[in-house]
């Protein structure tokens, strides 16, 4: 009978995002669920005495007459068949186990799986303890639509001496990844391999599999040695492609992050679909090229393509790309972001591809159509950024180009650096004849400067976001941001993760609908400010107004009596706005450090207070 399953069966199924089994030693596993809706995650263990097994997890514990990995395979088997939804990932990893034990796992999954009325469905498969031939077998049962990344461990199979029971033999790699190319119906997947260390061998094998693109998007080749091979002596192996490399180092070494050699490989489908489009709109191969360059014909093509094409047209010669640049096509683009992911954001010991794209672009058109351009750091393709110093370079420049002959008003431009990143993004505005139009600003700054290197070059501004870099509040003076007109002409604004120095009175806020900050400080005169000025507001929606300290004594309940009042607690006034049946509503919480400033209806005030 299932004793771990049984225990974990009142979780909704699909709040276990990932299954991981550890095999410790002949006499421990441990299965692991992570939560989705968290960072926690629930351990099953089972550890194998001599006559029996003890299952225990969380407050729980039970003592089971059974052979431990009976016990194991007869938990894990529901959890499989009973599967319903898509899983994350499922991984496996082994630190010592005989190879009679990894078969029989094998054949528990192999049953469970085949069991199934569906085929499994899950994104990551890391099954590390088993060789080539059983892993072809395992996808058998696996949805193809669903997979997205797989591990495959190739060991050290061209080593006699170094072989051990967990590695494949290199041709049934091969007929592995051949397989997967069968198996897989065209979804292109990320493949990893793994080694314990680098040798020519390795290296070779893993060169072959840049002839894989149509089962490959990208593949990495994960090492725990060097084996005495440089970066430089790698370069000039894979020369004249360029490898991303991470490499750690050896005092900062993290065991569940490994060094890596990765390549990003292209889509040979859609070079085959251009030269489809080519042969099929050329007049002639010879002279293609001229008739395209004509500016009559270019321009009945620019209308009938997106952005997204007319920037790949572009490329196709000098010519043709001179041709679009006089006719300026309109991008049509609704949303664009420019995003710096830090280590920091990246969840540990799990695969993420922004691990190899610091920088990306999010761009997304009016018809719906979006793209995300990477800008990897270290070495590249030619498509990428070499260097890490140029990437904010690169991308400022695709901003620039995209931008320049926007006409339409965007909904959102969103930003997130540091350094001189906001410098060259307010050049590159600067170089509009007209300040770019966007609705919505989402920024996170490190300083008032970097906001006010990109403010002043809008037009049509309605919500501002500030966000800081910060990891605790820290307290900011603005000094200039609240004196421009996109600012005094803005509906909505919201400041996290900072104190402002300022006083409410000078941060020029009565001309917002709805704010959402935290000031420094708030005292009588403020509250009596806002109620002076919000009274005659015509936009006012909901003011949130966060405070570090107040210094508000009894004067002001003498001056403006409260509607109620709780001594050190909450205080709530009404008053009449200038529109008929709308009263201004402050709410002041003592204790939270609150102010509430909203407009409402005349249904909404007591009737006691009219009498």
């Amino acid at each position: 009978m299932p004793i771990g399953y049984k225990w974990f069966s009142y979780y909704q199924e699909d709040e276990m995002r990932s299954y991981i089994i550890e095999l410790k030693n002949n006499k421990e596993i441990r299965l692991v669920l992570n939560h989705r809706a968290s960072a926690a995650h629930f351990d099953i263990m089972y550890d194998g005495l001599e006559d029996c097994t003890i299952v225990r997890s969380l407050e729980k514990e039970l003592i089971v007459e059974e052979n431990m990995l009976d016990v194991f395979c007869e938990d894990f088997q529901e959890f499989l068949m009973n599967r319903k939804t898509t899983l994350a990932s499922l991984k496996m990893r082994c630190v010592h186990f005989e190879t009679n034990t990894i078969n029989q796992i094998f054949e528990c999954m192999k049953s469970a799986l085949k069991s199934r009325n569906e085929k499994l469905q899950v994104k990551n498969i890391r099954l590390r303890v088993f060789d080539a031939k059983q892993i072809i077998e395992l996808l058998q049962f696996i949805n193809p639509d669903a997979l997205s990344s797989i591990f495959i461990f190739i060991g050290d199979f061209v080593d006699k001496e170094l072989k051990t029971k967990f590695c494949s033999n290199s041709q049934d790699v091969y007929d592995e990844v051949e397989y997967l190319g069968r198996w897989n119906r065209g979804c292109r997947l990320v493949g990893i391999f793994g080694s314990s260390k680098l040798s020519t061998e390795i290296l070779t094998f893993f060169k072959k599999m840049l002839n894989y693109p149509s089962v490959f998007s990208r593949i990495r080749l994960e090492f725990e040695e060097t084996n005495g091979f440089e970066k430089e002596h790698l370069i000039a192996f894979f020369e004249p492609l360029k490898p991303t490399f991470s490499t750690q180092k050896p005092e900062l070494s993290n065991p569940s992050e490994k060094d890596y050699i990765e390549f990003n490989l292209k889509d040979p489908s859609k070079d085959m679909i251009l030269a489809e489009q080519i042969e099929r709109l050329s007049l002639r191969n010879v002279c293609s090229l001229e008739v395209f360059a004509n500016p009559l014909l270019m321009e009945i093509i620019l209308k009938e393509i997106d952005w997204f094409d007319i920037q790949n047209l572009r490329k196709v010669s000098c010519d043709v790309r001179s041709c679009i640049d006089i006719l300026k096509p309109y991008p049509c683009i609704v949303s664009y972001k420019i995003e710096r992911r830090e280590p920091d954001d990246l969840s540990e010991g799990e695969f993420d591809q922004y691990n190899s794209y610091p920088f990306q672009t999010h761009i997304i058109l009016e018809n719906g159509n979006e793209k995300f351009i990477n800008y990897k750091n270290l070495y590249d393709e030619k498509d990428f950024v070499f260097g890490e110093e140029l990437l904010p370079e690169e991308a400022v420049i695709d901003f620039k180009i995209n931008i320049l002959d926007q006409k339409s008003r965007m909904n959102r431009l969103s930003l997130e650096s540091r350094g001189n990143l906001f410098e060259m993004i307010g050049n590159a505005l600067k170089s509009r004849d007209t300040p770019l139009r966007v609705k919505e600003v989402r920024i996170v700054v490190d300083v008032e400067n970097d906001m006010m290197n990109i403010l002043p070059y809008l037009d049509s501004v309605e919500d501002i976001h500030i966000f800081y870099h910060f990891r605790f509040i820290e307290v900011r003076d603005l000094h200039n941001v609240f004196k421009l007109d996109q600012w005094r002409n803005a509906l909505r604004l919201e400041i996290k993760k900072c104190i402002i120095m300022n006083s409410i009175q000078e941060l020029n806020i009565i001309n917002f609908e709805e704010i959402d900050i935290k000031i420094h400080i708030l005292s009588s005169n403020d509250l009596i400010y806002l109620k002076e000025n919000l009274t005659k507001s015509a936009r006012l929606i909901k003011f949130k107004i966060q405070l570090f300290k107040y210094s508000i004594d009894d004067s002001l309940y003498n001056s403006m009596p409260p509607y109620h009042r709780v001594t050190n607690s909450r205080s709530t006034w009404f008053f009449p706005m200038l529109i008929p049946n709308e009263f201004l509503h402050i709410l002041f919480y003592e204790r939270e450090k609150l102010i509430i400033v909203k407009r409402v209806d005349r249904d909404d005030v007591p009737e006691d207070y009219f009498e």
